[in-house]
């Protein structure tokens, strides 16, 4: 696979700079809620008609990223919707209907949880509660009112949950907490049996390649063979379901490592092997892949080293 080296080079220089510098962070965030919060328009038929060009149709398997903040959907036949609750509602309404009652929806709803010092911080120490009913998603109000509807599951893993509703539900959702020290995204997890049955992965409002969790799952299926020894740590939580609470140890990336994920450089292999696709509804981009493809290439484009990251033992010389 040939790679672009002097744009590699500037995402690597630009990501160890921007996880370096708590300032630059907060200034990224708010100028980027601040553009989600600009005025987008999307028409809701031209929505319909491209979720379901790009897979997502009656019977089918699907998982939906979004950052529907600011945007109006604009309707043929009735009242256009501005306010984010409307619009949410408007959207999980379109993508039920389009999948049907023999197909199944889900959403990451990463849990959000009081006392988390944030992304960059070691949590070894840290013990956290993640009541699966409770504890609320982090990504988005969409995912938040999807996994508070009727007949919706959440996953029992505290890192990266999954909430999904539909016929493929429990066999998504079985066991992840089966293993020692489970991953989020490895052997037995929702993200892994997802890959394996063959879901789609679409991203509305949001580009598909900043928030896809399903291409975590190569690296994470590779657990001890991975190349970097300390690539993954152990965390510490408290587990509510139901009546039942009891303590677990799960583990997940060390935070130093998104330092050396090359994603745009992923993203451009991905569009040219025909596996990811983009396109613009006026303001608002809707984008796509298989996620069985994903998992394929980035496992074959992986062999015998750490691709999508270049030089991760770099990511924690200082």
């Amino acid at each position: 696979m040939w790679i672009d080296v002097p744009s590699l080079a500037k995402e690597l220089v630009l990501r160890h700079v921007y996880w370096r510098s708590p300032k630059l962070i907060r200034q990224y965030e708010g100028r980027r809620e601040i553009r989600r919060a600009r005025r987008r328009a999307v028409n809701e038929t031209r929505l319909r008609d491209q979720l379901e060009r790009a897979g997502v149709r009656s019977g089918a398997l699907v998982m939906v990223h979004s950052a529907l903040q600011g945007i109006e959907l604009v309707s043929d036949v009735d009242e256009s919707r501005t306010s984010p609750l409307a619009v949410c509602m408007r959207v999980l309404g379109i993508l039920k209907d389009l999948v049907g009652e023999h197909g199944t929806l889900a959403m990451p709803t990463h849990p959000k949880y009081n006392g988390d010092p944030g992304f960059m911080h070691d949590k070894s120490e840290l013990l956290l509660t993640y009541d699966q009913v409770q504890t609320p998603s982090s990504v988005g109000l969409l995912t938040e009112i999807f996994r508070r509807q009727p007949q919706t599951l959440r996953s029992l893993h505290p890192l990266s949950s999954l909430a999904v509703r539909g016929p493929l539900a429990h066999d998504l959702l079985r066991h992840n907490l089966d293993a020692e020290w489970p991953l989020p995204h490895g052997t037995g997890s929702s993200y892994r049996r997802f890959c394996e049955i063959g879901g789609v992965v679409v991203a509305i409002g949001v580009p598909l390649i900043k928030c896809m969790t399903v291409i975590h799952v190569a690296e994470e299926v590779r657990d001890t063979e991975w190349p970097v020894a300390d690539f993954f740590y152990k965390r510490r939580f408290v587990l509510r379901q139901e009546l039942d609470e009891r303590e677990c140890m799960v583990r997940e990336r060390r935070p130093e490592y998104v330092r050396s994920l090359g994603l745009n450089t992923l993203r451009r292999h991905l569009l040219r092997e025909g596996i990811m696709h983009e396109t613009l509804l006026g303001e608002v981009e809707v984008q796509w892949a298989m996620a069985a493809d994903v998992f394929n290439f980035i496992s074959h484009r992986a062999e015998g080293n750490t691709y999508p990251y270049f030089f991760p033992r770099l990511s924690r010389l200082f």
